[in-house]
């Protein structure tokens, strides 16, 4: 089992034969938890969260989506929606509960 929040990746890493090389695989178990997965974004803005990128220089939206207290973008700017600690997201909708998955380990998996 694995368990996970903000933007921490697992990944187990595969030697997989291709022909007569070995070949090294890095295999994810869990993705990332980004505000603007649906689920995720929905959770969030039913807490009064709002999911948006940053403002760039010139207004236009930059980089990830973001959890922001409102439209004006001021704070918390936090680009995860699962977030272990983070006092100021968490009236927004951010959680510390990890997303649990589950992988049976197979014979290829060395690391």
């Amino acid at each position: 089992h694995v368990g996970n929040v903000g933007d921490s990746r697992a990944v187990v890493g595969q030697c997989v034969m291709d022909g007569k090389a070995i070949q090294w695989k890095a295999h994810a178990l869990t993705t990332d938890n980004k505000a603007d997965s649906p689920d995720e974004q929905e959770r969030i803005e039913l807490s009064g969260g709002t999911v948006m990128p940053m403002e760039g220089c010139a207004g236009e939206d930059a980089g990830p989506a973001r959890v922001w207290d409102s439209p004006a973008r001021e704070k918390p700017g936090l680009a995860v929606s699962r977030s272990l600690g983070d006092g100021a997201g968490r009236a927004l909708g951010v959680i510390a509960e990890p997303v649990i998955t589950t992988y049976p380990l197979q014979p290829m998996d060395r690391f």
